[in-house]
């Protein structure tokens, strides 16, 4: 279920950096609701570790996961993790912070596996950082390099490239891509995945990989 976190709007806002992010770490993003003003509810997820943001590092995820909510009348809008306060991303336990990260969707058979609200899951890469405040919303070195090495297991070796790509594109483009991708998936319900699955928007392809 999600909830709304309130934020001041961060467009006026300069970029915050990392000790630990690697100079090549893919553009992270977070799924947000404008709430008119200069207020954004940034959509959270009931977890055992508490109210948590999904991070994305994919732009056409976010567009999928928004048309997939849906869950009022206002826009959807893909917002940059780091214009945003480390606090918004806090889900502390005693031994540090939990950063969640959409890597794609959870297929069995090439069939989209649903969750309790009957739409499809989220693959979630959970990792740990052991800091005394919440991270700044960075990969590091070797997460981007995880991520970089499940698409190109897929055959997407410019999947950076593309994300960019499709923020230039034009709404009718961008609706299209959305309803195709949509269009494709087969969904079985409940139960175990082993696949991962990405979209290219540019081909209109899914993608599958073994977990």
């Amino acid at each position: 279920m999600l909830n709304e976190t309130y934020m001041k709007e961060p467009n006026d806002r300069p970029l915050r950096s990392d000790r630990r992010g690697a100079a090549d770490s893919p553009e992270l993003l977070v799924l947000a609701v404008s709430m008119g003003g200069d207020k954004l509810a940034v959509c959270t997820y009931s977890t055992p570790d508490g109210e948590i943001v999904h991070r994305f590092v994919s732009y056409f995820d976010v567009l999928l996961r928004s048309t997939m909510n849906a869950v009022s009348h206002r826009p959807f809008r893909a917002v940059r993790a780091d214009y945003m306060e480390p606090e918004t991303f806090a889900n502390c336990d005693r031994h540090g912070y939990n950063v969640y990260l959409h890597v794609g969707w959870a297929a069995r058979n090439r069939r989209f596996v649903t969750g309790a609200d009957g739409t499809p899951r989220a693959v979630i890469r959970r990792t740990r950082v052991n800091d005394s405040e919440p991270s700044s919303p960075v990969l590091d070195a070797d997460l981007a390099a995880e991520i970089d090495t499940l698409y190109e297991r897929a055959g997407l070796y410019a999947w950076r490239e593309t994300s960019a790509a499709v923020r230039r594109w034009n709404e009718s483009l961008v609706a299209e891509a959305v309803m195709r991708a949509l269009s494709c998936m087969e969904t079985d319900e409940g139960g175990d995945y082993d696949q991962i699955a990405m979209f290219d928007p540019e081909s209109g392809r899914w993608h599958f990989v073994t977990r």
